[in-house]
């Protein structure tokens, strides 16, 4: 078994202002990991909200040619930072200073990218797996019931997965750490919406990003990259803006204007959690790496007006033709990873990870689908279910699909 990392910032000088942003908090990354035994599969995870299929595309085919893997052994995921502007859809943009703002940020996350897979082609080394389990207490569940029916906020009762997964990469010679991956149910949200004191909108890693920084730090030459877990009714513990809703409705939001201390206490917090997750990594057998890319076809529907949305007791889900969606399988020895477009509840998180031992469940990967929630979700009429455009019984079917694809190979 070979593995290399490696990490490049993503250059925002000409970019910013742009898409509701104004300047740099952190530095934005992209980050790399490739692993090779017998075939070679790479892992790219940038520091973005989202990216669009005509986005993903470009970049997994730029990394299948610099690393020589097979394009179904190519993840491109996202950390799912709500503080990172997007590259959006040029036609969509007022004017053309905006289009060319978009045309260079898209420029740069592909270089960027280019720069973090060669580095990790570079540095393969002969390597060992290690896998560590730990625990955090940075997520909360965020489905509220309030006045008027559900919406987002901070719900201690709600459920939430705990686990903190890590999966490490250390060179054989020197015992030295290459990379570590973590993942967790839990969304980089601690300053959405927040403003510093100056009224600038901040870019920033947010809460994986300044996970990775620190941990990084903390483990000189160590490559550490974040897989978002089944957060789409997750958030953090804490965050700078919180949200009221009256009994008829209405929501309001209101900054408490302590985003950046937050940012750092949580962020300290979930690094020093993720180095107690890899104290005690064990190593785990990684003879052979193998992958696929499967097809799964699920029940749709219409997804509500965003800006229609809104706190209510009753909805009507108006059916829609099936959704298909794309299930990522990468095989590391007796390490599974599951990669889904789609975003998932922190149940159907759980149920997954219960499936075999060292499984290990990201999100967003290869393009992004918005939510796929729990079925218990539309009885409740959450955010996450008018949000979606997979209808009620999407989750048993993707996760049959999950399981005989694991069980079975």
């Amino acid at each position: 078994m070979k593995a290399g990392a490696g990490k490049a910032r993503i250059n925002l000088d000409g970019v910013l202002p742009f898409d509701g942003f104004d300047v740099e908090l952190d530095s934005l990354w992209v980050r790399a990991v490739i692993v090779e035994a017998g075939e070679r599969c790479s892992i790219v995870s940038v520091e973005a909200t989202s990216l669009r299929a005509d986005v993903v595309e470009p970049l997994r085919t730029l990394v299948a040619r610099e690393t020589g893997c097979a394009p179904n052994l190519v993840w491109i995921t996202v950390t799912h930072t709500f503080s990172s502007p997007h590259v959006r859809t040029p036609e969509h943009l007022a004017s053309d200073g905006e289009r060319e703002k978009n045309a260079l940020l898209r420029v740069r996350l592909e270089e960027a990218a280019h720069t973090a897979v060669r580095q990790a082609l570079e540095a393969l080394s002969e390597a060992e797996l290690l896998v560590g389990n730990g625990a955090t207490t940075c997520n909360v569940n965020r489905d509220v019931e309030t006045p008027a029916g559900w919406w987002l906020g901070h719900n201690p009762q709600g459920y939430s997965d705990k686990r903190l997964q890590s999966i490490c990469l250390r060179r054989i010679d020197t015992e030295e750490l290459i990379a570590l991956l973590f993942t967790a149910d839990v969304q980089s949200s601690v300053l959405d919406k927040a403003r510093d004191a100056q009224g600038n909108k901040v870019v920033s890693g947010d809460l994986a990003g300044r996970a990775s920084a620190i941990a990084e730090k903390s483990l000189p030459g160590c490559v550490a990259l974040f897989l978002t877990g089944a957060a789409a009714d997750q958030a953090p513990v804490r965050q700078a803006v919180v949200t009221q809703v009256d009994a008829s409705g209405n929501v309001a939001q209101r900054d408490q204007g302590n985003g950046q201390e937050l940012l750092d206490m949580l962020g300290e917090r979930f690094a020093a959690e993720l180095l107690d997750a890899l104290a005690n990594a064990a190593p785990v057998p990684c003879d052979v790496v193998s992958g696929d890319v499967c097809k799964v076809s699920l029940p749709g529907q219409q997804r509500g007006d965003f800006h229609s949305l809104r706190p209510q007791r009753t909805y009507t889900y108006a059916p829609a033709s099936d959704e298909e969606v794309h299930l990522n399988i990468l095989r590391w020895g007796d390490v599974v990873l599951v990669g889904t477009e789609p975003e998932l509840s922190s149940s159907f998180g759980t149920q997954v990870r219960a499936i075999a031992p060292h499984v290990v469940l990201a999100t967003l990967v290869n393009g992004g689908k918005k939510y796929l929630p729990s079925s218990d979700a539309y009885d409740r009429v959450t955010y996450e279910a008018m949000n979606s455009g997979f209808g009620r019984g999407a989750d048993t079917a993707l996760f049959q699909a999950i399981s005989l694809t694991i069980t079975n190979e």
